[in-house]
């Protein structure tokens, strides 16, 4: 009898895992959603200054000094497309680089522009638009977020 009990009870149990791990199994995967940007400080026309980009889904990243696959900032001319330089972004080997303070889930600090600032007037030009593409590091196959910003 005692025999019995102890076969069954190892019975049930193991029914019981095999429940559990099949409802583990179902429940859905949590959904990763591309970044976003909510915000941009200011953009004044110096290199050295403090930019903060804040929105959701932009992953992490240790502080730096240089260029990634995974930020880019862009002048364009005025309101149009035209784009006059670009900072911060590695597949296109820019030559003026980022300091990025720090980079969490929900905020971007960049502390300004590194080297090659000032070079063939890579420099802000107050009025013109600034664009902002932005990658999850750790999810960099999900859309970039992008966002535009007046220099001011």
């Amino acid at each position: 009898m005692v025999k019995f009990n102890l076969r069954c009870s190892c019975v049930i149990l193991l029914g019981v895992v095999a429940a559990a791990s099949a409802a583990a199994i179902e429940r859905p995967a949590t959904t990763i959603k591309a970044p976003k940007i909510t915000s941009v400080s200011k953009i004044g026309t110096t290199r050295l200054q403090t930019i903060v980009i804040k929105g959701t889904g932009f992953g992490t990243h240790k502080a730096y000094t240089g260029d990634t696959p995974y930020i880019s900032l862009r002048e364009l001319s005025g309101d149009t497309t035209k784009v006059l330089w670009e900072a911060g972004y590695s597949p296109d080997v820019d030559t003026v680089t980022l300091i990025v303070k720090s980079w969490t889930n929900t905020e971007i600090v960049l502390a300004g522009f590194g080297t090659a600032w000032g070079r063939f007037d890579w420099t802000l030009h107050k009025g013109n638009t600034e664009q902002f593409w932005v990658w999850d590091p750790q999810h960099p196959g999900l859309a970039r977020a992008v966002f535009k910003a007046k220099i001011q």
